[in-house]
C-alpha cells in the first residue's frame, strides 16, 4: 500500500539557515516524514545496489548518489598520514582495488539545491527540490572477521515532502523503461515492426507499472532506432 510503514506524526519547528544545507533541525513549519532504515551492512556495491532497488520500491523513495570518492584516492590519503610515512603497503590498511569505490553519499532526488544545479550536476528541471535532509553514506569497511564489505553510516532517514505512490511513479527514471527491463524483447518486437509511439505506449502501459509519457516513448523509440541505424552502419 502507498506510504506503508511511513510515520508523518513529527513537526519540527526551527529557524532557516540561509545559504546552508538543511538538515532535519532547520526545517520550518514542514512535515518531516521519516522512513524505514536501509539495511546497515553489504559484502558488495552490486549486492548494496540490488538492496538499494528494493528499498527504492517498498519505500516509494528516489534515492540518487551524489558524491564518490574512488578507492585510489582513499589510499593515498592513508599513505600520506604521517603514522603510516614510511612504512610499507603491507602495514597500511590500504583498501583492496576491487573494493571499487571506496565511499558513495546517497541523497533523496529532491535534497539538489539549486547551488549544486547551477555547477553543471546533471538534475531533472522539472523535480521540485526542497533541499531534503534525507541522505546516507556508503563506505568500505574491514569487517571484524577480516573480510571487506559496505557499511552504511550517517544515516538520516527522513524527508520535507510527501512520499507516495504517484510521487514515486512521476519520477523520470522509475516512469521511464530501463534497457535491462523484460519489457525490452516486446519493445524491440514493435520497433522492428515500425510500430507507433502509441502503440509502444499502450504495450508498456498494459503491461507495466511504468507510467510513461508519450514524450518518454518517442525518445526511447528514437534512440533505438539510431542505435540499429549505427548497428547496420558498421
Amino acid at each position: 500500500m502507498a506510504g506503508e510503514g511511513i510515520d508523518s506524526r513529527a513537526q519540527v519547528k526551527a529557524k532557516r539557515r540561509r545559504g546552508k544545507k538543511r538538515s532535519v533541525s532547520d526545517v520550518e513549519e514542514d512535515t518531516l516524514v521519516r522512513v524505514p532504515g536501509f539495511k546497515a551492512q553489504h559484502d558488495s556495491w552490486p549486492e548494496l545496489e540490488a538492496s538499494l532497488q528494493e528499498y527504492m520500491e517498498a519505500t516509494r523513495q528516489k534515492i540518487v548518489i551524489k558524491e564518490v570518492i574512488n578507492t585510489a584516492r582513499r589510499n593515498a590519503e592513508l599513505r600520506a598520514q604521517v603514522r603510516f610515512r614510511g612504512r610499507p603497503d603491507s602495514e597500511i590498511p590500504l583498501v583492496p582495488a576491487e573494493m571499487y569505490p571506496y565511499q558513495r553519499k546517497y541523497i533523496c532526488t529532491h535534497s539538489w539545491s539549486e547551488r549544486e544545479r547551477s555547477t553543471g550536476k546533471r538534475t531533472s528541471h522539472m523535480l521540485h527540490r526542497t533541499e531534503c535532509p534525507f541522505h546516507m553514506l556508503a563506505q568500505v569497511t574491514k569487517k571484524c572477521d577480516g573480510m571487506w564489505g559496505i557499511t552504511m553510516k550517517r544515516e538520516v532517514f527522513w524527508h520535507n515532502h510527501v512520499v507516495s505512490e504517484d510521487i514515486y511513479r512521476s519520477y523520470s527514471g522509475i516512469r521511464q523503461v530501463s534497457v535491462d527491463s523484460p519489457l525490452m524483447p516486446g519493445i524491440d518486437l514493435l520497433v522492428d515492426a515500425q510500430a507507433g509511439t502509441q502503440s509502444v505506449y499502450d504495450y508498456i502501459r498494459k503491461n507495466s507499472n511504468h507510467r510513461v509519457t508519450m514524450d518518454d516513448v518517442g525518445n526511447m523509440i528514437r534512440r533505438m532506432r539510431n542505435k540499429g541505424k549505427f548497428r547496420s552502419e558498421k
